[in-house]
């Protein structure tokens, strides 16, 4: 088969032919952008005015604090059309190429920086996924006019050209490409119920709404350990007084020679990129130094609340806080630094040039904790929560990544 045939690479075995090649001129009755026009707002109005920013996640987004105007500006807007089911919107200012399907959409208007698309004669499905395929992206890329405010003009768009199947293909693409996209909404919903269960669970935990022993947790006002007896009460000491910090003056790019350092913006929440230096033999007593299993906490905003459980021995900026472990465990100290005081108190700024935590402030705070047996059931009960959102995450970056292949194969 010759290479310029336009066929896709996959195929669904009962196609065969090659695509055709179309503008997207050719093939839209409607082919607009949203309102050029100034309106005026009325805050008590149902009708919505919103803009690119509302396409988030191929979905329309509507927020409480979008714009509103009057039925009058509404209706001039759509007096020489109305937007149906099917119809597609892209983004075409500012961040471009975000898009979404119309799906019983009422007394909402768009600003001019979404485009309207409609391909009466064409799977809208498949259009919205060939709309998110590299090649497309690259079509518009190509057209963006760059300014104070990236944009493409219609014309350009108009221009585009796509290689379109018969109708039956691009349906059977769409519903396959659609189911993918089913199962990455299950799993992102999933991720976001998991972390809620997460931290209502901290919450109640850190506050001893619920206790622990042996045999599970309980509701009750005390655990109870091993020979059936209450896990002692909880002991209140000032932070410092659980925790240290090592914070030195190290600066990894120009003390480090190979690899194992980590530096502020490589520390993201509950990891650590490791960058290619390592510390030589000659910086010793300056190095900002971690031990595998220590932890990290970013001290410097906006990198506060980043944190990581080091599973190796090295190095890291100063701006980089090495927790250390006096009168608490290190697998609760993990969980400890996640709670809301922890980063409440985390939040108040030293008052610098460069806002960041002040353990002068910190260390005198009181936190109540418990026996170090209670604190392993924590951990422990913590971190297998920890473990599903991670098993979860993991399956939905496999699967956006199966599509995001399936992207580049199915189509021309």
């Amino acid at each position: 088969m010759s290479k310029n045939m336009k066929v896709p690479q996959l195929r669904f075995k009962e196609f065969s032919g090659e695509w055709e090649e179309k503008t997207i001129k050719s093939m839209t009755s409607l082919l607009k952008d949203g309102s050029h026009g100034t309106h005026k707002d009325f805050p008590e109005s149902d009708y919505l005015l919103l803009s690119a920013k509302n396409i988030i996640n191929d979905k329309i987004e509507i927020y409480d604090n979008d714009r509103r105007i009057s039925k009058e500006d509404y209706h001039q807007i759509y007096k020489n059309y109305s937007l149906k089911n099917g119809d597609i919107i892209l983004t075409i200012v500012g961040t471009i190429g975000r898009t979404a399907i119309v799906n019983n959409l009422h007394k909402v208007a768009f600003q001019r920086s979404v485009a309207f698309f409609r391909f009466d004669n064409y799977n809208s499905n498949y259009i919205f996924q060939l709309f998110h395929t590299k090649n497309f992206v690259n079509e518009l890329e190509k057209r963006k006019v760059v300014s104070a405010q990236p944009g493409i003009y219609l014309g350009d768009l108009s221009k585009i050209k796509l290689n379109i199947p018969s109708k039956q293909e691009q349906e059977k693409i769409a519903s396959f490409l659609s189911s993918l996209d089913t199962k990455i909404e299950q799993l992102t919903k999933k991720a976001k119920l998991l972390s809620e269960y997460k931290k209502g669970t901290m919450q109640k935990i850190f506050s001893q709404e619920i206790r622990f022993s042996p045999k599970g947790t309980s509701s009750q006002a005390q655990g109870e350990d091993e020979n059936g007896k209450n896990y002692p009460n909880w002991e209140e000491e000032e932070l410092g007084n659980l925790i240290s910090i090592i914070s030195k003056k190290f600066n990894p790019k120009t003390n480090c020679e190979i690899k194992k350092c980590i530096e502020l913006e490589n520390l993201s929440q509950g990891t650590g990129q490791l960058l290619d230096y390592v510390y030589s033999n000659e910086q010793e007593s300056i190095k900002n130094s971690f031990e595998k299993s220590q932890i990290l906490f970013g001290k410097l905003r906006p990198y506060l609340k980043k944190f990581w459980k080091a599973n190796f021995d090295g190095v890291c900026s100063s701006e980089i806080w090495v927790l250390s472990s006096i009168k608490v465990l290190n697998e609760y100290l993990l969980y400890l630094i996640q709670t809301k005081k922890f980063n409440d108190i985390a939040n108040v700024s030293s008052g610098s040039k460069m806002p960041r935590s002040d353990w002068k402030y910190m260390s005198v705070i009181p936190f109540k904790y418990p026996s170090k047996e209670e604190q392993t059931k924590i951990a422990n009960f913590l971190s297998s929560i920890d473990t599903k959102i991670e098993q979860n995450q993991k399956a939905l970056e496999k699967t956006k990544e199966f599509k995001k292949a399936l992207l580049q194969q199915m189509f021309v």
